[in-house]
């Protein structure tokens, strides 16, 4: 393991100092180091407004709070955005999440890139009412006066001093995995970068953890460029870390997503130094009890009529998200009125939806964006450059309406071919203009050229989806294919 060192002058002190000197002392070392403190952290990422799984979680935080009194409880960001009902309330930001989230008693949270989904009014509202800390040290609020997130933060526990230093995911494209128009006016540091910045924090505490909201990946590559860090608590890629070990000299944790797992970590301190790191995963499914105030809480929230209203019938159910993707399309295409219409597959956020009764629950769990759609003019040859960028671009193939494409991808997982035709197999004709639609959120991250670009449509995804249902009696997406993938 790795230790902490004490600085000379500090045992001087020590040596020659009553125990009320040193409580005053701001050496890395804690006042009462001599003895052997161990200090649990349960920690949680990617809940995604997970609500309806909160009522275990909340028993499993009463039952080790029963045992560990001291506990402390972090979450390593995308708190918000996967249940529509977290997402519906006028003025109130996430307001379900942020109520259940101070209800459990969190001590902390690092920014993830969902939290931006609700826009700068969104952070302000969860700078204001939640009862924890929310860091990140590679984000820049200054040109916002009235957003103020810190770097970093300590707490103390049992005497222990921690610091804690918040990341999160920055893409190629320099901002985190959000829409960009919730990013005006904020900038962003590669986390690597940033973290080198803050080398001397070890210094002022026992403890050092990163919360990061990078991805697995990455907070590997941190653990060999900071050396600093005694624990990194993880998000973002979704990762069941089943047995968490160390990574020179760092313990590396995540938990998965959808409040399916959480982690429970001890350390151990004597002296000053860590002398024991271990860390072992919850699966909150299996959990029998419930807390009866956060249930009630969360009943309450599901209780919203507006979420049941019947709005479609599927006569057979959704398989994939091929199906879904495809519905999406169909639902832009028919109030655009284009020709064709495209869906990038990371804003398809269902896997699968049974046939019969469609509820505008249902649409919302499947597009919790909503994001506006804008109609372009494009040749056929623009097209096919657009849907090959768009595929690179989020999570793989797109979705489309109006056409069907093939697609090669070589051993180097390129695009080395991709053939687009009509879905009667009659070719796209290189100089025609075709008209599209598309998402807001396509069109502000996708690098791509057009003839020209019409007026935002007055209805966003979710308002095509339903208005196409509403005009349909039923729907059926079973066996659908409009992508073919091979591989070289």
């Amino acid at each position: 393991m790795k230790k902490h060192t004490k600085s000379l002058f500090f045992n001087i002190f020590k040596f020659f100092l009553v125990s009320i000197v040193l409580s005053s002392c701001t050496s890395k070392v804690s006042k009462i180091s001599n003895e052997r403190k161990e200090i649990v952290i349960l920690s949680i990422n990617d809940m995604h407004a997970n609500i309806d799984k909160f009522p275990k979680f909340a028993a499993i935080v009463d039952s080790l709070r029963n045992i560990y009194p001291e506990m402390l409880l972090f979450s390593a960001g995308d708190n918000r955005t996967g249940n529509p009902i977290s997402d519906r309330y006028p003025g109130k930001p996430n307001y379900p999440m942020i109520k259940l989230m101070n209800t459990v008693g969190f001590d902390l949270s690092c920014l993830g890139n969902h939290e931006f989904d609700g826009g700068k009014s969104g952070i302000r509202y969860l700078l204001k009412e939640a009862k924890f800390p929310i860091i990140c040290a590679n984000s820049d609020f200054s040109q916002i006066p009235d957003i103020d997130i810190k770097p970093y933060t300590f707490i103390e526990n049992q005497g222990i001093k921690i610091g804690i230093i918040g990341l999160i995911e920055v893409s190629e494209r320099g901002i985190p995995s959000a829409h960009p128009k919730n990013l005006d006016s904020i900038s962003f540091t590669q986390p690597l970068d940033a973290i080198m910045q803050y080398k001397d924090i070890h210094n002022q505490c026992d403890i050092l953890v990163i919360l990061s909201h990078c991805g697995f990946a990455v907070d590997t590559l941190i653990t060999y460029q900071y050396s600093e860090a005694d624990l990194i608590i993880g998000g973002h890629s979704h990762t069941l870390i089943e047995n968490p070990k160390e990574y020179n000299d760092i313990l590396i944790t995540q938990s998965k997503n959808n409040l399916q797992y959480t982690t429970l970590i001890k350390l151990t301190v004597e002296n000053g130094n860590i002398i024991n790191k271990e860390a072992s995963v919850i699966n909150i499914n299996e959990f029998k009890k419930e807390d009866r105030a956060i249930a009630e809480i969360v009943n309450t929230f599901n209780e919203d009529q507006r979420f049941k209203e019947i709005v479609g019938y599927a006569k057979s159910a959704f398989n994939d998200k091929n199906a879904l993707g495809s519905f999406m399309c169909d639902a832009a295409r028919f109030v655009a009125k284009t020709d064709f219409a495209f869906q990038n597959p990371g804003g398809v956020r269902l896997d699968s939806l049974s046939a019969g009764n469609i509820i505008r629950k249902d649409i919302y769990f499947l597009d919790p964006f909503g994001n506006e759609l804008i109609n372009y003019k494009m040749t056929g040859e623009q097209v096919e450059t657009f849907i090959k960028a768009a595929s690179k671009s989020d999570n793989g193939a797109i979705h489309t309406s109006g056409l069907i494409y093939t697609m090669r991808i070589n051993d180097k997982n390129e695009i080395s071919e991709i053939i687009v035709t009509l879905p009667d197999g009659r070719p796209l004709e290189k100089d025609k203009i075709y008209s599209v639609t598309m998402n807001s959120y396509m069109s502000s991250t996708v690098p791509f050229s057009y003839t020209s670009q019409e007026k935002e449509l007055d209805r966003n995804t979710v308002d095509a989806a339903i208005e196409y249902l509403k005009a349909n009696k039923e729907i059926d997406y079973k066996d659908i294919k409009r992508i073919t993938l091979i591989n070289e």
